[in-house]
């Protein structure tokens, strides 16, 4: 990522000699959010984040989570959030209680396939919610179908 900037003259900086790798992902962050939010591709209004806090301290955390619930009251967009980070996921739950979400929890995998346990808040509509059973692996085109069937 290359910013410019103008002082005397147009100068032109690499953003990874001058930021922390916070700072960057803030940035990174940041541009992903705006460009979802006027996006017109697609009439969905969903947003994914895989890990989407790596190096990031408690109040820029804090602040995302603020962020993440403007965007669902506000512009009415669904998230789906990936995390390993067990504080950030119950920092999550405990400002979402609230919310109309759901979560699905993995909790490992056996010989019969993924374990999964899924929580649906009180407000949540779970009609839209795939559930895949954790005692039965289940197929790609299995998964298909019942995607198909939900639509």
């Amino acid at each position: 990522m290359v910013l410019t900037g103008y002082i005397e003259n147009q100068t032109q900086a690499n953003a990874t000699y001058i930021f922390s790798s916070a700072q960057i992902d803030s940035i990174a962050l940041s541009f992903f959010m705006a460009m979802g939010l006027h996006q017109q591709w697609s009439s969905l209004q969903l947003m994914g984040m895989d890990d989407p806090i790596q190096s990031m301290d408690e109040v820029n955390v804090l602040s995302l989570i603020d962020l993440v619930r403007l965007f669902m009251e506000k512009y009415d967009k669904q998230f789906i959030i990936s995390t390993h980070n067990y504080n950030f996921y119950q920092m999550m739950l405990k400002k979402f209680r609230n919310q109309d979400i759901a979560v699905i929890e993995y909790e490992g995998y056996s010989e019969k396939g993924p374990l999964i346990k899924q929580q649906v808040s009180e407000n949540a509509e779970t009609d839209n919610v795939l559930i895949i059973p954790a005692e039965e692996p289940i197929s790609r085109a299995k998964l298909l179908e019942l995607n198909d069937a939900s639509l």
